[in-house]
């Protein structure tokens, strides 16, 4: 057994398991059998198809070599930080250095057996049990999960524990390795917007395999808003006809299906948001008679015609209205399986609503609160159409400005997307009441999707998203359900989705998966190895720190590892030398970057100590 990990008490997963035990010394190498379908075995259990799909995507993922198999590229480390003056001893630590492969006797794990302990599938819906427990041992691998669901959070896992060494092929350390994990939140969701920018469906496809690597199980697609209807209607061509950005721009009921069949294989419930009364100038080419243009209101925006066009909103007192949004219901609840329907209601404008006469002569026998009363009232008929379809619809939170209209007996039907979280109101003792906290006393489960986890807003920084504080789901009836990032796609489109987004939709992942933030320094080296592996799996993933992930084919040149291990011992430099040798890919040409290395470290250590008693110790700065 190699016997020189050094995994620590930190355990280089993400997001990070509910429990594991303190990881041992051992080291094993991972390789299948001779002749075996791949290194995955269920041995009990049901779903046997499903799991099946399961093993060969991970199979992939891994690109688990067979027995024999040569050129495989070298990836030692998760990745290599920026060296600090004075803090050399330390700068590849337990956190970084998972484990050092070497070449003495390795135990093989040859296969990781998966056992289900349902005998039946279990539908994919909300509050699904999704716990495991993974057990690695010089005696092998076994997974454990209550269902389907869990199993594929666990094969997760067990693929983030797999490194890579050029001469040992891949292995897993740290063993005895024990974890048992299960969701913080059922709720853990990315909102995507493909109105304002399309996204073709190999797009969608690989978010998706973003999504089941930080163990996310929520799609909530935004489908259609004012800029473009990309919904491919079959009962109303002419919507999508008209209102999308391009006729090639649109999504095709099979596309939708393909989405759904994916996300499902992947444990991802998709839940379609119909944004409806507002956010409606893209119907207007196809259903005029429903839509409300208001171009004087749209015209004065201050924020200009693509913020103005979202108050054009669909007419509350035509019969059309309600036809044309009840067959896209019915063509909606046909297409998305999940029983949660998304009904916006959000940013309706009273402004807009009144420039059509009918509307205005309606107001006049009203109160002020007329607009909340004309909302309620569109949305009654909305709401009682999706119950009817077996849904359960979800309206952003200007759902609470409606709420003395709304049903009241039984308002758990209804759940509450909370956005405007600074919409809390003060209470005479001083004490503040939250938007998300009004909903759930008012009876309404909550979904959180703060502004402060919107993606498209680049003042979220990712430790900012990781440590916000979250609603607590011990108060209020214990109806808070999960949350949500949100990535509005006026500024994103396939060029930039990806290193916009998922750096930081990993941060918000955690914090929905695991509870509460750990430490920042350890999450933050975490979540740096995490998005090296996302990067090594083909996704482009902003950087977290100052680093270089290790094994991308363009930095391969080490022929194996012990010429690395070789090259390590001979001296120490920072890592823009390390990265320079590899791409001279010799020992040769490494050694002269580490003397100029060494000269400028000198340099830099004499010009610090300036003036002061005080010595150069090795290759660093200390005064």
């Amino acid at each position: 057994v190699g016997s020189k990990a050094r995994s620590g008490d930190v355990l280089h997963v993400w997001p990070r398991p509910k429990r594991w035990s303190p990881a041992g010394a051992g080291t094993a190498r991972v390789q299948r059998l001779k002749g075996s379908a791949g290194l995955f075995r269920q041995i009990g259990g049901c779903c046997h198809e499903f799991l099946s799909h399961a093993f060969a995507r991970y199979d992939e993922v891994l690109n688990l070599p067979s027995e024999g198999r040569d050129g495989m590229q070298p990836q030692l480390l998760q990745h290599l930080r920026v060296r600090v003056p004075g803090l050399r001893n330390n700068t590849i630590g337990p956190d970084l250095l998972v484990c050092d492969a070497s070449t003495e006797a390795f135990i093989l794990l040859r296969s990781l057996d998966v056992r289900v302990r349902a005998w039946y599938p279990t539908p994919l819906q909300l509050h699904v049990d999704e716990s495991y427990s993974l057990d690695l041992s010089e005696s092998g691998g076994m997974l454990v999960a209550a269902t389907e669901w869990g199993a594929l959070r666990g094969l997760e896992t067990f693929s983030q524990l797999i490194h890579r060494d050029a001469q040992v092929g891949l292995f897993v350390c740290g063993l005895p390795l024990h974890i048992e994990d299960a969701p913080s939140h059922p709720w853990r969701g990315f909102l995507l917007d493909t109105a304002r920018h399309f996204y073709p469906l190999p797009d969608l496809l690989q978010m998706l395999d973003a999504m089941a690597a930080m163990k996310l199980n929520t799609l909530h697609w935004h489908l259609v808003d004012s800029s473009a209807f990309p919904f491919g209607s079959e009962k109303l061509p002419q919507l999508h006809t008209r209102g999308a950005l391009h006729p090639s721009l649109v999504y095709s009921m099979q596309d939708m299906r393909t989405v759904v069949k994916a996300a499902w294989h992947r444990g991802i419930r998709v839940v379609p948001e119909l944004d409806v009364p507002a956010h409606a100038a893209s119907w207007a080419g196809g259903e005029p008679e429903a839509v409300i243009a208001c171009p004087q209101r749209v015209a004065s925006d201050g924020e200009g015609l693509e913020h103005g066009i979202d108050k054009v909103a669909l007419n509350p007192l035509k019969e059309r209205t309600y036809e044309v949004v009840e067959a896209l219901l019915e063509e909606m609840a046909s297409l998305f399986p999940d029983e949660y329907l998304h009904l916006g209601g959000d940013e309706v404008d009273g402004d807009c609503w009144l420039e059509e006469p009918t509307i205005a002569e309606w107001a006049e026998h009203r109160g002020p609160a007329w607009k909340e009363e004309l909302t309620a009232l569109f949305s009654l008929r909305v709401l009682r159409k999706a119950r009817s379809l077996g849904k359960r619809p979800i309206l952003w939170d200007e759902a609470l400005d409606m709420v003395a209209y709304l049903p009241t007996d039984d308002r758990s039907h209804i759940t509450v997307d909370v956005w405007r979280d600074w919409l809390g109101i003060e209470l005479r003792t001083g004490q503040r009441v939250e938007r998300w906290q009004l909903a759930q006393r008012a009876g309404y489960p909550v979904v959180w999707s703060s502004l402060t986890w919107y993606l498209d807003m680049p003042e979220n920084k990712w430790a900012s998203i990781y440590s916000v504080p979250m609603p607590s789901k011990q108060l209020g009836r214990q109806r808070f359900l999960g949350g949500e990032a949100s990535s509005w796609s006026e500024s994103a489109d396939p060029t930039n989705l990806q290193p916009r987004t998922l750096t930081r939709l990993a941060a918000a992942a955690e914090r929905l998966w695991s509870g509460p933030p750990s430490d920042m320094q350890a999450a933050r080296d975490r979540l740096a190895s995490f998005r090296c592996r996302l990067v090594r799996r083909g996704f482009q993933a902003e950087p977290v720190i100052p680093d270089h992930c290790v094994g991308l084919p363009s930095h391969s040149s080490f022929r194996n590892a012990d010429q690395l291990r070789s090259c390590l011992a001979a001296a120490e430099v920072g890592t823009a030398a390390l990265i320079q040798a590899e791409i001279f890919g010799s020992c040769t040409n490494w050694y002269v970057v580490s003397i100029l290395s060494l000269l400028v470290n000198f340099v830099f250590a004499a010009v610090l100590c300036y003036g002061r008693r005080a010595s150069i110790v090795g290759n660093s700065a200390q005064c």
